[in-house]
């Protein structure tokens, strides 16, 4: 996901102190969500159901070798749900899309999996499998090991239903050796393939075949439309990148994905040498995501309606449009605090916390975003999310001894990157309370957790340059501050 969005910093600015910006979301998007403490409200149980009684998906958590085998000796395929506490669709999906009885028929011929992309753990799987956006759902076919279904972002329960069944279709035709080389599908199949690897440059190639040999009203046409904008992001071309976006725009189609495929071509427009693509790009998704919000696709979620909102907000402020970004932003509060109000449960309405948060501050109302999030840490010791967000609304208003402890709390619970971001916007804060000593603690440590992690398929390595720049800027700071210069 785009993130966080231009709105929240002009808004915030007009109405509380100047903010240093919370914890960024990482790239879904280049934006759009499980068991652990905060999910314990609603996690699946031993036979089947859900704790809350609710006839559900019985899931393996963490376990992606022992899914593999099972599936393997059932002759299944196995669904893999690669997700993170921080992230808000993903969250929203194992609420109100994975968890529905509609999906169960499924368990028959699928074995469904989880894995908290955070968990050292997991390390293995996500340096195997390119995860650029969270969520994404793999399908993966235990005889060959190999990738036959890759969706990022978020879906409706058909859209998920379809994408299960489609990748069955698919192993039953390879296995009946009645996939056509040159079908469309078998190029789709490719470029999943190569993507999950991360060859964008091969994915792009296969999914333009694709979408080259579809008919019009393919079903799955939309997939290849995505993952084609979505693999030249990722290869960096951006140009023919904002090209293709412009082309399939309007063509695009789902609950999400067109919302989704607006986000990656507004990343790939930033990018863009071409200063008129670049312009023609904002205005083709304003007026798309516009037409989308004010008519929403009827199998939407209130996370997805607040996500096309988000986007058109930022889109609209950076083509100069103040009072319609307002107006997008004040619908999107709306729709996520009555969405936070009618959940089923509080692990429900934690899919809310993090764009329902930095909405409120934007709108002058931080009082109300800090009492929702120390309520949710109340509900959720364990969980470092509420702390974590905490902690950067908290930086935002200059609260500094506040949002120390509570970024305190969330490190100890947090592992993986989330927990170096959590050492970064540490820094932050005592680099606001003049400990430059302790600043250059915190962005070693963060440092140290980037190197640590930069061989792996999974690093960010922008990341890490900009962490070592903070850290070289923060240690200059401390040379001054002991020599007494000003």
């Amino acid at each position: 996901m785009r993130a966080p969005t231009l709105l929240f910093a002009a808004l915030l600015a007009a109405c509380a102190p100047s903010p240093t910006p919370s914890l960024p979301e990482p790239a879904s998007a280049p934006e759009a969500g499980a068991s652990t403490a905060a999910d314990a409200a609603a996690t699946p149980s031993a036979d089947g159901g859900t704790s809350d009684g609710r006839p559900g998906l019985t899931w393996i958590d963490d376990d992606v070798p022992g899914a593999m085998a099972r599936a393997k000796q059932e002759g299944k395929l196995v669904f893999v749900d690669t997700w993170a506490e921080w992230c808000h669709t993903c969250i929203s999906m194992k609420h109100f899309v994975l968890d529905t009885p509609a999906l169960r028929p499924l368990g028959e011929q699928v074995v469904f999996a989880t894995v908290d992309t955070e968990k050292e753990k997991n390390a293995a799987f996500v340096d195997k499998h390119a995860i650029d956006v969270w969520p994404t759902f793999f399908m993966l076919d235990p005889e060959k090991g190999d990738v036959l279904g890759y969706w990022p972002g978020s879906g409706s329960i058909k859209e998920m239903d379809d994408f299960i069944r489609e990748a069955l279709a698919a192993r039953d035709a390879r296995k009946a050796d009645k996939l056509d080389p040159k079908s469309p599908l078998a190029a789709l199949l490719a470029g999943k393939r190569a993507q999950s690897e991360s060859d964008y440059d091969g994915a792009a190639k296969h999914y333009k075949l694709a979408v080259e040999r579809a008919p019009a009203d393919w079903p799955r046409r939309t997939e290849a439309m995505a993952g084609l904008i979505s693999a030249l992001f990722n290869a960096g071309r951006a140009d023919p990148c904002v090209d293709a976006g412009l082309k399939y725009l309007d063509a695009v189609r789902g609950a999400a994905k067109p919302t989704d495929f607006a986000r990656v071509l507004l990343d790939c427009a930033d990018h863009a040498k071409d200063g008129g693509k670049r312009t023609a790009a904002r205005e083709a998704v304003q007026r798309r995501l516009t037409a989308i919000a004010e008519k929403p696709h009827p199998d939407s979620t209130p996370d997805d309606r607040g996500d096309t909102l988000d986007v058109l907000a930022d889109v609209r402020l950076t083509l100069g449009d103040k009072a319609g970004a307002r107006k997008a932003m004040t619908e999107r509060l709306a729709i996520l605090e009555k969405a936070s109000r009618d959940a089923p449960t509080p692990a429900a309405a934690q899919t809310y916390d993090a764009h329902l948060a930095s909405a409120l501050v934007a709108m002058g109302r931080a009082p109300d975003a800090i009492k929702m999030l120390e309520a949710r840490e109340k509900q959720f010791p364990s969980s470092y999310e509420p702390p974590g967000r905490l902690a950067g609304v908290l930086l935002a208003l200059k609260k500094y001894p506040e949002a120390l402890a509570a970024v305190e709390r969330a490190l100890k619970h947090a592992e993986g990157p989330r927990r170096l971001r959590f050492l970064e916007i540490k820094a932050d804060i005592l680099a606001g309370m003049g400990d430059h000593a302790g600043q250059v603690k915190a962005l070693e440590a963060a440092v140290a957790g980037y190197d640590a992690q930069a061989k792996r398929q999974a690093a960010k390595p922008q990341r890490m340059v900009t962490a070592k720049r903070r850290l070289d800027e923060a240690k200059a700071e401390l040379a001054k501050a002991k020599s007494g210069k000003p």
